[in-house]
């Protein structure tokens, strides 16, 4: 059902490919993550999601990398 609502551009699935190479994201991680986008872009008024928003919801997430732990 997500996947009708957030039509991701060439930058935006690199922006997500990008974090699960690096170990950022899982699967459900990124699911999460496309959900906060498409909340973002409604807030925005934008009618599609944009990189910015991947970009930002993405940032909104806590940085595993510190902890040394896999992303959840």
């Amino acid at each position: 059902m997500l996947v009708l609502h957030v039509c991701l551009d060439e930058r935006g699935q690199a922006l997500l490919r990008a974090a699960r190479r690096e170990g950022l994201l899982s699967a459900r991680g990124e699911h999460r993550a496309l959900r906060v986008a498409r909340t973002i872009a409604d807030l925005n008024g934008c009618e599609r999601v944009s990189p910015a928003h991947v970009g930002a919801a993405l940032a909104l997430r806590p940085d595993v990398s510190l902890a040394g732990a896999r992303a959840a």
